[in-house]
């Protein structure tokens, strides 16, 4: 997880202050079908980002491309390199060879401004709602374990933040949560009531265990309880 925040890190950095940008082509050696792109990394760097992208289940034609034709189909040519200030004047350039090249598994041009590559993102999103709830439902699947470790980690690292916050919550929307649990109360009654049922017939030991306990303690704190208790029984 660190390793790749850091690696997101460099790579917006390098974009916004390395000199050194590429528009580079990807083919493969199954169809005609054709991506452009650019990076200020290197091409190997770019390169095995999108293939890892791809593994991750990301939507998108070229990853759903290399996924059913196989990574090892396709190969990453550099178109020409450019001396650019900024990410913008770079996606400039990838933008004129779009143009020219048409490829087709490019889905939508790269929008310079910052703005509106943000309006562009929500729309493609807004577009291809069940596709991207698909392929996330997808890596939630394959990588069940990862992620339920990478939740535990996060809890036991935040416990006392994630504990203010449930406190906050609760206080704040106190009114509704009683509200709530009694409706939910009310329209599960009979299904309250039998899970109640089962619960102590399945743990009847267990409970009646538990009952002798707490009856020992109190008997323990106050004598007074027990002598009460025989004395009601005797009448």
């Amino acid at each position: 997880m660190v390793k790749e925040i850091i690696r997101i890190f460099l790579y917006y950095y390098t974009m916004a202050n390395n000199m050194n940008g590429k528009v580079f082509k990807i083919s493969n050696d199954m169809n005609a079908d054709v991506f452009v792109g650019s990076t200020s990394n290197s091409l190997a760097s770019r390169f095995w980002q999108i293939r890892q992208n791809a593994k991750l289940n990301k939507p998108g034609k070229l990853y759903d491309m290399i996924r059913e034709l196989g990574e090892s189909h396709f190969r990453m040519d550099p178109i020409l390199e450019y001396d650019c200030k900024t990410k913008e004047e770079l996606l400039g350039y990838e933008n004129q060879w779009i143009d020219e090249l048409k490829p087709t598994l490019n889905e939508i041009k790269v929008v310079p401004d910052l703005e509106a590559r943000k309006a562009a993102a929500k729309d493609y999103r807004e577009q291809n709602v069940e596709k991207i709830k698909a392929c996330q439902q997808k890596y939630r699947a394959e990588h069940a374990e990862e992620i339920a470790a990478v939740k535990k980690k996060y809890k036991e690292n935040h416990a006392a933040e994630i504990a203010a916050q449930a406190k906050a919550y609760r206080e704040k929307n106190a009114e509704a949560i009683r509200q709530q649990k009694k409706e939910y109360r009310e329209k599960n009654a009979e299904a309250i009531k039998q899970q109640r049922k089962e619960y102590r017939e399945k743990n009847a030991e267990a409970l009646k265990a538990k009952s002798k306990a707490r009856w020992q303690a109190k008997v323990q704190q106050e004598p007074w309880y027990a002598d009460w208790i025989a004395k009601k029984q005797a009448k």
